[in-house]
């Protein structure tokens, strides 16, 4: 059992006992390997045989009134010469420009992705109400960079994105940030959340906007007949991060 990557931000944050009560309940599964990722903010001290993983996502946190923070004064410099090169932003409902510009993204860094079954996936998110896509293009009209926003109770999420390797394209991904924010305040939320990155490089771009870190915990547990194959097969699980 796993949980699925388009999860991954779900949920509430558990209270001390519903996240003990929660960790009964899966050991009282028969699945032979259980990897969970528990929502952001959820503290996690699961004793062995769980093995936990501790990794992180950056939430920007409005105030009292719902305002979020005035961006950086290198961002609002950013925006400014973004829309000095022409470039535009709209929102996009079109599943096949956002896939595209996803799998551009993917396949420069070597990421396997399935666009097969990420397209139904995305258009049943598209189709949804609680979300905001925007896509930014270029003088020409060509697209640049796309982002989808997920809205979940008072949180808004940066879930999705892609973008075409372009001098323009960190200018782009700048805009389409600042528009989700404006997405987030407009709803009255009052957490906009970046939805965490592996990559050090990311992070440290979405550090700059403002946003402090929040840890977000993975617990693995695997029945010992498994581990052997699993050590093999996916090595990721027992690593620290």
């Amino acid at each position: 059992m796993i949980t699925p990557p388009w999860a991954l931000h779900v949920g509430k944050i558990f209270t001390s006992d519903s996240i003990e009560a929660y960790r009964h309940e899966l050991e009282d599964l028969p699945a032979s390997a259980i990897v969970c990722d528990l929502p952001p903010g959820t503290t996690c001290d699961w004793p062995a045989p769980w093995l936990l993983q501790e990794r992180h996502t950056r939430w920007l946190q409005a105030n009292d009134e719902a305002v979020f923070p005035e961006l950086p004064k290198h961002r609002r410099k950013q925006l400014r010469k973004a829309e000095q090169t022409g470039l535009k932003i709209s929102t996009c409902l079109e599943v096949k420009r956002v896939l595209s510009l996803h799998q551009q993204a993917r396949e420069r860094k070597s990421i396997a992705s399935n666009h097969r079954t990420l397209e139904p996936l995305l258009q049943t998110i598209l189709n949804s109400p609680y979300q905001s896509s925007f896509i930014v293009t270029d003088s020409e009209g060509n697209d640049v960079a796309n982002a989808l926003f997920l809205h979940d109770s008072d949180r808004t999420i940066y879930a999705f994105g892609g973008q075409k390797r372009s001098p323009q394209s960190s200018l782009a991904t700048v805009m389409l940030i600042a528009e989700g924010i404006k997405a987030a305040q407009s709803l009255g939320h009052k957490i906009f959340d970046f939805g965490g990155s592996q990559d050090s490089g990311v992070d440290q771009f979405y550090r700059e906007f403002g946003a402090k870190k929040v840890p977000r915990f993975r617990a693995i547990r695997v029945r010992p007949l498994y581990r052997l194959w699993l050590n093999l097969t996916r090595p990721d699980l027992f690593s620290s991060r």
